[in-house]
This record gives structure tokens, sequence and C-alpha cells, in this order.
């Protein structure tokens, strides 16, 4: 019973620990991975402002910045792709532009539509927006997307970085599960370390169970064992106290 009382309120704390450090490691990746997504697409926002000074703007449907041709320049992109790993795109309006991404027949997926949350957030608010989830060219990814600029501070595109969304919980999980395994052990070992001592504990108090049973039957012959004299614990105490007792009780008969 007293081995069940110390075992299992260390099973439930094993589990909110776990628990606990799953949420915070997922938290965490997860933040990494925005601060990540957000240094590539920053990178490609500053790279165009640094290589082609000038506004973006259409002529004849045509993506330029300044009197630089961008559409079908895919240099940019494809390096920061090579340098980052991500998916790199830069969007006129809600329009993909210049992109990495590709479909199964290795296609750029140039001319398709961004989500309309990343529009919402991005074009109509001018805001900065991270997802985990965001479905392109039917593939989930974890995506983030800063609004690009013209000189007059109007919102005319977006910059934007991803990663496979299996890629990343793929990532993620390998991590946790290391951590969880680290967790695990530390927590088994905490538990026969409690099981040990449990029963340690457990020996005691029958031991002093047993000498009183031989002192209630005036048997004064038994004695108590030493490890039980030896204990610097509350245990001990009631060990020596119970042969204080039997002596007194001797030395009265």
């Amino acid at each position: 019973m007293l081995i069940g009382l110390s075992v299992v309120p260390a099973v439930f704390i094993g589990i909110a620990i776990m628990s606990i450090s799953v949420h915070s490691m997922w938290k965490g990746m997860s933040g990494e991975i925005s601060n990540s997504l957000a240094i590539a697409a920053n990178s490609l926002y500053n790279t165009y402002s640094l290589v082609a000074p000038g506004d973006y703007s259409l002529k004849d449907g045509v993506l330029m910045k300044g009197d630089i041709v961008l559409e079908g320049d895919y240099a940019i992109v494809d390096a920061l792709k090579e340098s980052y790993g991500m998916e790199i795109t830069l969007f006129y309006g809600d329009e993909r532009k210049l992109t990495t991404i590709t479909d199964e027949e290795g296609n750029r997926v140039v001319g398709t539509k961004a989500d309309p949350q990343a529009v919402k957030w991005v074009l109509e608010n001018g805001r900065k927006y991270f997802t985990q989830k965001i479905e392109i060219n039917g593939e989930d990814y974890f995506g983030y997307f800063i609004p690009v600029l013209n000189k007059d501070k109007s919102v005319v595109g977006m910059a934007f970085a991803g990663e496979p969304r299996v890629e990343v919980i793929r990532s993620i999980s390998a991590n946790i599960m290391s951590s969880l395994l680290i967790c695990l052990l530390v927590i088994i070992a905490t538990l026969l370390v409690c099981v040990a001592s449990s029963r340690k504990i457990v020996d005691a108090l029958g031991s002093i169970m047993d000498y009183l049973g031989f002192l209630a039957q005036s048997d004064f012959s038994h004695k108590m064992p030493k490890h039980v004299e030896k204990r610097r614990d509350e245990i001990g105490d009631m060990g020596r106290y119970a042969v204080e007792v039997s002596r007194s009780l001797e030395e009265t008969i």
C-alpha cells in the first residue's frame, strides 16, 4: 500500500512533466521555425530592394521593379532557397510572380493565388503573417509572409518563405522524442528510487511491528534489527523508542 502511495503520485507527476515538456518544446521549436522563415522572407525583400531600385509595377502584365524586369528571372529566389533550404515566393498583389515551388511535373506554380488569410493580414492590413498550416499546390506548409512596399509605403505584394509541414513535423517530432526519451529515463530512475526507498520503509515498519508483537507476548528475547536502529529518521526513532520501552518494561517486571 505504501509503495503504491509513493509510486502513483510519481507516475502522475511524470506524465504532467512530459505533457508540459512536449507543449513547451513544440511552442519553442515553432517559434524558432517562425524566426527562420521570417529571416528568409526579409532576405528576399531586402535583396530585391538592393539589386533593383525603384517601385514594383506591372507593365503589359510583366512584373517590373523600376526599369528592371523581374518576371521570369528566378536567380535570386533559387539562390535564397539554396541558402536557407526553404521555398521562396515573391507576390505582386495576391499573385505568385516568382517562386521556387513546383508542381508534380516540375513546373513553377507562378500565376497562382495567395491564401485568403495571408491576403487579409498582409495585403489589406499591412501586417506580417505566420501560419503553421497553409495549403499550396495541394501540400501543407509552415509559412511566413511579409508585406512588400513601394516608396510611398503602399503594400503592393508579399514576400514568402515556407517549409513543407510534413518535414517540419518530422523534425520537431524527432527532437521531441529524443527529449521525451531522456525525460522517461529520468522518471523511471526516480520511480525505482521511490520503490526501493518505500520497500526499505515497509521492511523497517514490519520489523518494528514484529518486535512489538513479541513484546506484547512478554518475549524480551527478540532483538530489534540493527538496520532499523541505525536509521536517522522518524522510523528509526520509533524503533529506538520501542527498544527503550522494552527495556523499561523488562526492568519493571
